[in-house]
């Protein structure tokens, strides 16, 4: 992908009205994580990791969601993204993926695993969603990358292009 469609690609993220900058940031880093728009990642946010709570990780998936899609007389993310010949692209879902890459999304599950450690838990498991950039919707080809709070609220949103 060049660097002036990445541009407009990240221009398109950063200008999403009424979107939580959590949401905003969670795109940025999987773009920047892939490499050039050419490697599969996801990214996995737990409740009470890092800081974040339930709700934030709730806003910021629903406001994910919402961004990637069209809106009123725009393409979505993803249409962008085939448009300019990748074959990327953004999706995100409850739960996690086990070191054998099934989804769990079950609440009595008595472990899940966190940047590749396993996390033993007593009771229900933290809110946790996953966020795809990757060739298919929840992709188990994409690479897990691990982000903490301050390296996400570090993305700046603001002043990225000129066009």
């Amino acid at each position: 992908m060049l660097l002036e469609q990445l541009a407009v690609l990240k221009d398109r993220i950063c200008n999403a009205k009424n979107r939580s900058d959590l949401a905003k940031q969670i795109l940025m880093f999987l773009i920047e994580a892939s490499e050039g728009v050419t490697k599969e990642t996801r990214l996995t946010l737990v409740a009470d990791r890092e800081g974040y709570t339930a709700d934030e990780i709730r806003r910021a998936a629903i406001d994910f969601d919402q961004i990637q899609k069209s809106g009123p007389g725009l393409n979505g993310l993803n249409q962008i993204l085939a448009d300019q010949g990748s074959n990327l692209c953004f999706s995100a879902l409850y739960g996690h993926f086990d070191q054998i890459n099934l989804v769990r999304t079950f609440i009595d599950e008595q472990y899940y695993f966190d940047c590749g450690q396993k996390r033993l838990f007593r009771g229900n498991l933290p809110l946790r969603y996953t966020f795809w950039f990757a060739i298919d919707c929840y992709s188990r080809q994409a690479t897990l990358v691990c982000a903490t709070r301050n390296q996400l609220e570090q993305i700046p949103l603001k002043g990225l292009t000129n066009i």
